[in-house]
């Protein structure tokens, strides 16, 4: 695969990595501008070793980062058409990210929403926030 559709392919799934972590498009729209502006900073890098470790890196980050119950809307492929809070599919989620990630703050202890149908929830367990401006977002990808 030659660079350009590489990097087209990283600069989308960096996107939309970035969306699964904030639902709301007002918060998400500060991320795609930082994501824009760290691929622009890299854009005059012409030597292939560079590229490469570059590509790496950025490769790692999108791993580390990636999200354990991604956001899918109600109407797409896999979506769920009742949104409906799921306490034992968070509390597994948790461990997954604190057996990964033990120094990050897991954005799972702050909120969840699970798209899995079962039974309408009370909420009397959930965690919910109250405001979206309240919800933090991992910090922005490094390249």
């Amino acid at each position: 695969m030659s660079t350009r559709p590489a990097v087209l392919s990283l600069y989308r799934r960096s996107l939309k990595l970035s969306l699964d972590w904030a639902v709301n498009r007002q918060l998400w729209r500060g991320q795609a501008l930082y994501i824009r502006s760290l691929f622009e900073k890299n854009r005059d890098v012409h030597d292939p070793r560079h590229l490469r470790v570059l590509l790496k890196e950025t490769e790692k980050l999108l791993d580390h980062w990636k999200h354990p119950d991604p956001f899918a809307h109600p109407l797409s492929p896999g979506g769920k058409q009742s949104f409906t809070c799921d306490q034992a599919q968070r509390e597994v989620l948790l461990m997954k990210f604190q057996a990964q990630n033990t120094r990050e703050t897991c954005p799972l202890t702050l909120w969840t929403v699970s798209s899995r149908p079962s039974a309408p929830c009370d909420f009397s367990h959930c965690h919910l926030l109250t405001s979206l401006a309240s919800i933090t977002a991992p910090p922005p990808l490094k390249f």
